[in-house]
């Protein structure tokens, strides 16, 4: 269980690092590549969930990570489900002032 932790433990990091770079406006993307991305990271967390948690198994064992990949996933999810949206509709605001301003410029 060793790996397959830590190799989620730096997935995890990974997509802070990316969010977070998202919100400080350091890497911005075309919106349809954001929603491109919000239902990767949802469809990856909800299949991770049910391979790891079936409830077709014979044995039921929960070992010492078990809480913190769920409390992990939870947190993705939510920043997915609150996040996203509000990001796409400050790209786009953003993307009519820009276009307004040429507009200007050239009119």
């Amino acid at each position: 269980m060793k790996l397959p932790y830590q190799m989620y433990t730096t997935t995890t990091y990974i997509l802070y690092v990316v969010y977070a770079l998202v919100f400080l406006g350091l890497l911005s993307t075309v919106p349809h590549y954001l929603y491109i991305w919000n239902y990767i990271v949802q469809i990856g967390l909800c299949v991770f969930l049910m391979i790891r948690y079936h409830p077709f198994r014979t044995v039921y064992k929960f070992e010492k990570n078990d809480e913190k990949i769920i409390f992990n996933v939870a947190v993705l999810l939510f920043i997915n489900l609150i996040s996203v949206p509000f990001i796409i509709q400050y790209l786009e605001s953003l993307k009519n002032k820009v276009v307004a301003f040429q507009q200007e410029l050239h009119g």
